[in-house]
């Protein structure tokens, strides 16, 4: 174990977080990004929190749930990406159409087939199972195809940002720090100096890579808007197909008799 780097470490840590803290209470000056920078930035992170409200909220949509809430959606998201986790879709165990359908063959049982009313609702809980089953299979498409895309952005370019962000914030305080102390006069030795120059190339350098980051986040756009193509897709097939189901079901109850 190398006792002295720890405590290099330690003692650079040290100082950042009094640099962090100087900062705050205008103590001491700070190198700001540029305009650019800091619009790469804001939208980096706006397209961040408006994926996972919509990850959140098509969750809820497909799983409405009393004990679920869009805060607690959010808060699974942080800790599968904390955790390095996948995201899976959380279905319902049993869909309300399903339920609705299997009411309405338990009714039709009750009425008996020989009657066209208990025919009638054969034929609707039928109906309503195979909704579910389309209903199912167009949840699994937007996870697939739209969800999981989304999810990626997070996983990946999200957090692959966030530590570049972090190595920038580090290395720009190890330099405004040290240049402080320069301008204060707490330092005076040349090589400290030169150390200065070192670590404002360390600083650009960082800077360069962290900004070329930003930059790429912008191409998600492209990704983000397939995936919303995928999504509405899914949609449209299941709605055809629904419709499709639905007026099969008018046609078959249309040749039913008016009477018992």
């Amino acid at each position: 174990m190398d006792i002295k780097k720890i405590i290099d470490g330690t003692h650079s840590a040290v100082e950042r977080l009094v640099q962090v803290t100087n900062e705050a209470f205008g103590r001491s000056e700070r190198t700001e990004y540029d305009t650019e920078f800091k619009q790469l930035s804001a939208h980096a992170e706006i397209i961040y929190k408006t994926t996972k409200k919509i990850i959140g909220t098509v969750e809820y949509w497909v799983n409405p749930n009393k004990g679920h809430r869009l805060e607690d959606i959010g808060a699974k998201l942080e800790k599968l990406l904390s955790d390095h986790k996948g995201y899976q879709l959380n279905l319902p165990m049993k869909y309300p159409t399903e339920l609705l359908g299997d009411v309405l063959l338990s009714a039709s049982v009750d009425i008996g087939k020989k009657h066209a009313y208990g025919q009638a609702l054969k034929k609707c809980g039928e109906y309503h199972r195979a909704l579910a089953i389309t209903e199912n299979e167009r949840n699994h498409a937007v996870e697939e195809h739209f969800l999981l895309v989304l999810f990626h952005f997070m996983q990946c370019d999200w957090v692959e940002l966030q530590a570049e962000m972090k190595k920038l914030q580090a290395v720009r305080l190890n330099y405004d720090t040290a240049r402080n102390k320069i301008r204060k006069g707490i330092q005076t030795d040349p090589e400290i100096i030169r150390n200065v120059e070192k670590l404002h190339v360390d600083f650009e350098t960082q800077l360069k890579e962290t900004q070329t980051k930003l930059e790429s986040i912008k191409a998600v756009h492209e990704t983000l808007l397939a995936a919303l193509r995928e999504f509405i897709a899914a949609e449209c097939r299941y709605f055809s197909d629904c419709l499709a189901q639905a007026e099969a079901v008018a046609d078959f109850l249309g040749q039913l008799p008016d009477g018992p």
